[in-house]
């Protein structure tokens, strides 16, 4: 989702098995390095039961 210009994005994570939803919050943009650091910030915070086998 793309807010107004300027005031940045929110990422969507989604674990299809379970519909988990996890949002990324992008303040600055979203090319691809944006994502990236997101990504990484966020998902240590993964509950154990997506985590996989």
């Amino acid at each position: 989702m793309i807010g107004t210009p300027g005031t940045g994005a929110i990422g969507t994570l989604v674990e299809r098995t379970s519909r988990f939803v996890m949002l990324l919050h992008l303040p600055n943009g979203q090319t691809s390095e944006q994502v990236l650091a997101a990504i990484q910030e966020t998902l240590p915070a993964l509950p154990d039961h997506c985590d996989g086998p």
